[in-house]
């Protein structure tokens, strides 16, 4: 009797040992399926970023192309630092392809303001005079100069002149102007 106490401690012991290798081994497969599931799920993620970058990098590429043009027109648009008087002197003529008086005053060069000291702007107090159709087309020039501009506190004002008898209306107008300046690097 002895003897089989002894076989059934033994089968007994045998048993919880294989239970616990085999809940062991469970444990174990578990916690490695779980990383596996993790890092499979981190690589999709990664994928699936890596595929919208590249499909925003091609967006960004083809409207690097497509603006390739327009890129090109930007710089005119901006008067060079050391083009500032031709510039001027373009505003002045206005006067002479209007027929209208053009005259400029409180001329400023502003230095470059923003953060990389580029970009600045030459300031102006601009009056205008001259017949009705004069001083319109003189104000149509200024509007489409082909520079970055601001024109700003626009007045006009309509009078009489000339003698008695002979009398006329003449129009003056006036306003800030102000064209961005770059600096080349």
């Amino acid at each position: 009797m002895k003897k089989q106490l002894s076989v059934q401690n033994t089968v007994l012991i045998f048993s919880v040992l294989a239970l616990a290798v085999a809940a062991g081994l469970y444990v174990y497969m578990y916690e490695s399926t779980n990383e596996l599931v993790a890092r499979t799920l981190d690589a999709r993620r990664t994928l699936a970023l890596n595929e919208t970058a590249r499909a925003q990098g091609k967006e960004m590429i083809k409207l690097f192309d497509s603006t390739k043009e327009k890129r090109g027109r930007l710089s005119s648009y901006f008067v060079p630092s050391e083009n500032a008087v031709a510039a001027i002197q373009a505003i002045e003529s206005i006067g002479d392809a209007s027929g209208a008086s053009v005259e400029l005053s409180s001329i400023k060069a502003n230095p470059p303001a923003d953060a990389k000291g580029r970009i600045g702007q030459v300031t102006a107090l601009v009056m205008i005079k001259g017949q009705w159709k004069n001083v319109m087309e003189a104000l149509e020039l200024f509007e489409a100069l082909p520079y970055q501009k601001n024109i700003r506190n626009v007045s006009l004002n309509g009078f009489e002149a000339g003698e008695a008898g002979k009398r006329s209306y003449r129009y003056e107008s006036s306003f800030d102007i102000s064209i961005a300046t770059v600096q080349k690097i």
